[in-house]
């Protein structure tokens, strides 16, 4: 490998692609335009018929195809996630890090994506890095699991391995069941024990009405 020190950002660009977590930020730019930044590590400002084909290609795999002479600030949000996963696909990296890349996406495109990106991964021999609080999705997506707790390293394996129920509890301190689903484990969680501060939740009793149509019997 290579000491990043000695490396120009154009270069580390070139290897490592970061798909930002979604925010209200928009571009005053078409949506291919958007996508075409990913291709500057390579081309600089020159874009050439290879960008044009790269960009197009990503924002394919990402159904957004249809929005390319779109400007980027009228898309919905999910759109914009889209758009900005297909930018660093167009980057072609080696090394593509994804901060909660599906917080945005309907269920069906959150499955899409991140089975997009379990295949780009092997196909292009990649490495895909993908922060995700959600633990099914993880499992089910993933050969390697990391979990975090305080900042450190607490369990680091293939899904299978770490998530337990007492990684779980350790970890986010909240019960759960662990069950097989497609041969990956699939986590029911457990809110009896979360204590909100609250007064429990008073049940809601209906008074039924004597034959008279009066209400029942008072106190």
């Amino acid at each position: 490998g290579k000491d990043v020190m000695e490396m120009t950002y154009k270069d580390i660009a070139k290897k490592v692609a970061y798909v930002p977590q979604a925010s209200g930020e928009t571009f005053a730019m078409t949506v291919m335009d958007t996508v075409l930044m990913g291709r500057y590590p390579h081309s600089g400002y020159s874009v050439t018929l290879e960008d044009l084909e790269i960009a197009a290609d990503s924002l394919q795999k990402m159904h957004m195809g249809e929005f390319a002479m779109r400007n980027f600030n009228e898309l919905s949000a999910g759109q914009h996630q889209r758009v900005m996963i297909a930018r660093g696909l167009a980057q072609m990296p080696e090394l593509l890090m994804l901060d909660e890349p599906t917080s945005n996406l309907d269920i069906y495109h959150q499955l899409y994506t991140m089975k997009l990106l379990q295949e780009l991964a092997h196909e292009r021999n990649i490495t895909v890095l993908v922060i995700c609080h959600d633990l099914n999705v993880a499992a089910k997506f993933s050969d390697r699991v990391i979990m975090f707790c305080k900042g450190r390293v607490h369990s680091d394996g293939p899904a299978g391995e770490i998530l337990t129920a007492d990684t779980i509890k350790d970890v986010y301190g909240v019960s759960s069941d662990i069950i097989d689903v497609d041969e990956h484990p699939y986590v029911i969680y457990h809110s009896d024990d979360i204590d909100t501060g609250l007064a429990p939740a008073q049940k809601i009793t209906s008074i039924p009405k004597d034959e008279k149509g009066k209400d029942g019997p008072e106190d």
